[in-house]
């Protein structure tokens, strides 16, 4: 997982490497034609002031990301103030303009998925809507976060229900039904998922960004781990893997190609 995704803020001429969410393979990028910000109202209230300073700033914002590869457009928006920042001036430090979003659409996925055929259409859902609400609620996204392990757990056969006597198994009572000695490392994660949720859930305001990120992390694991890369994809990898063993070293890109695509069975990519 890319942490430098989750940068709370942004400067428009270092906008992190947000992936696209349509092609899922380019980079989204921004020029300044799309891009728009405006004082917010408490700064056009309080400009006039003689005392007014550069730190009275903040903003709103509103602009379009276009992929690099397929250049579908991503509208965001967001807020932003202005902040003392070390430079190469003579001085050292100049003011800059921050940049904080709070929305994105198409929504960005910050986690990598290895195998979405085989992740189930509810955990994708969940955290596709985590994902979304990451940048304006945490604790919204935080329990969406859990939902997807409600999801996972049902997918891997774990009743909702107690049948005798009938009640509800609550989820922490769920993950401890896990017993396969294979998934020992699985329950340990998903259970600290599940108090990251909890959290979000049940004490607002509390959680911080890293403290969520961590969850987004564990939950990626937990995702490759039950739901990996297809096989010809783990061959491919292999298959170069040994090649760089045997040879002690780095290989041409032509190399590469002509290897996975051996092992993949694919043809040669251009």
């Amino acid at each position: 997982m890319d942490d430098s995704l989750f940068r709370s803020s942004f400067i428009v001429s270092n906008v992190p490497h947000w992936p696209c969410p349509v092609c899922e393979r380019g980079i989204l990028r921004l020029k300044k034609e799309d891009f728009f910000s405006e004082y917010d109202a408490s700064t056009e209230a309080s400009k006039d002031d003689p005392q007014f300073d550069y730190e009275w700033v903040t903003y709103v914002f509103h602009g379009f990301l276009r992929c690099n590869l397929c250049l579908a457009k991503v509208a965001f928006s967001g807020s932003g103030n202005v902040e003392q920042d070390y430079d190469d001036s003579d001085r050292g430090w100049s003011y800059f303009d921050y940049y904080r979003p709070k929305f994105f659409h198409p929504s960005l996925m910050l986690i990598q998925v290895d195998n979405k055929v085989l992740v189930p259409g509810p955990v994708m859902d969940a955290l596709q809507k985590a994902c979304e609400l990451f940048w304006a609620d945490l604790d919204s996204c935080s329990n969406r976060i859990r939902t997807a392990v409600e999801y996972i757990l049902d997918d891997l056969k774990i009743p909702r229900r107690q049948q005798r006597p009938k009640r509800r198994l609550n989820l922490h009572e769920r993950i401890n039904l896990l017993q396969e000695p294979n998934l020992a490392d699985v329950k340990t994660i998903l259970e600290a998922v599940k108090w990251i949720g909890n959290t979000g859930t049940h004490e607002s305001g509390t959680l911080d960004r890293q403290q969520v990120i961590e969850g987004f992390r564990m939950l990626e694991h937990c995702l490759s781990t039950l739901y990996p890369k297809p096989a010809a994809s783990v061959a491919g990898i292999l298959a170069v893997a040994r090649a760089v063993n045997d040879a002690k070293g780095s290989l041409t890109s032509g190399e590469i190609r002509r290897l996975r695509a051996s092992a993949e069975g694919g043809e040669l990519g251009k």
